[in-house]
Formats: structure tokens, sequence, C-alpha cells
């Protein structure tokens, strides 16, 4: 007693006169040994589905697709399954699947999109309303419109106004 833990130092055993202290410490660790858990700890989160679980011969049910590309005189589409997030997304080729439905309807999808040019997908900008001879778009009273100019006191002041539209 008196002492700090600066002054703590590590001694062997055989030098030590407390046999009792000793065995308290040996059996407190051999308690905290037993106590801890073995083995990983669970990852936090959703449940993810295990490998073990899933059926190769299972035939999956397709959510829609994605992308498709060519390959090798074949076309390879990318498919978003029924369940499964964009995680689980694969790469099929056509003969491995069984909707047809689903394969016309983005081909379609994918044509019609290649006709359209990038100047039709442009969002055409808003037209600003001139309100010509405005009479008092500002608040000052002394001088409502006028021009600071004389040479431009003869020409009107163009006023956009707030529009709701």
């Amino acid at each position: 007693k008196g002492y700090t833990k600066d002054d703590d130092t590590w001694e062997p055993e055989d030098t030590l006169s407390c046999p009792d202290i000793i065995e308290r410490y040996q059996n407190k660790q051999s308690a905290n040994k037993t106590n801890k858990k073995s083995g990983v700890a669970a990852k936090k989160g959703r449940p993810t589905k295990s490998e073990s679980s899933v059926d190769p011969n299972k035939e999956w049910e397709v959510d829609k697709i994605i992308d498709y590309a060519e390959e090798k005189n074949q076309r390879i589409f990318r498919i978003r399954w029924k369940g499964f997030g964009p995680k689980a997304d694969t790469w099929e080729p056509e003969a491995n699947l069984s909707c047809d439905e689903i394969i016309d309807k983005f081909m379609k999808r994918m044509k019609s999109q290649e006709n359209v040019s990038f100047k039709e997908l442009r969002e055409e900008p808003k037209k600003t309303k001139r309100l010509v001879n405005e009479t008092s778009p500002r608040t000052n009273y002394h001088n409502p419109i006028g021009r600071k100019s004389k040479r431009a006191v003869s020409k009107k002041r163009v006023y956009y106004g707030d529009s709701d539209e």
C-alpha cells in the first residue's frame, strides 16, 4: 500500500511471498477464460441467405432485366432476381432464361431508347415573360422607373415581373 500504478512491476512467482493472493489471481483468470464466448462474433444487420440453403436445381424467378450485352454471337442479360437485391444480380445467357415476355419487353424499351436523340432528352428551358410598360415594379415612389442618364430618359425600362408560372 502507498504505491501508485507507476510503481507496479512484473515479478516472477518464485520471488513473491503471498501464495493466497497468487491463488486468488489464478482462479480469477481461469474463471474469465471459461466465461468468454467461443467462435466468431455475428455480423450486425440483415441476415444473409447462406450458400447451403440455395438449391442448384431450383428455378429462380426473374424480377427484371437490368442490362444486356452481345457476347460470342449470343445475348447475355443482367438479371435482378425476385427477392434479392442488386448485389445478387447475375449475367445469364438468353438460352438459360425462360422469361420470353420480360425479354421482349426489355428489348422493345431498349430499341425505343436508341431512336431518341440526346437533344430530345434535354429539358426545355422555361421562357421568361417580359412585362413592358410596367408602371411601378419598385417601391421607390420618388423615382418609379426612372433612368439616370438623360439620353435614355425617353426609352422605356423593361421589367421582368415575378410571375407565378
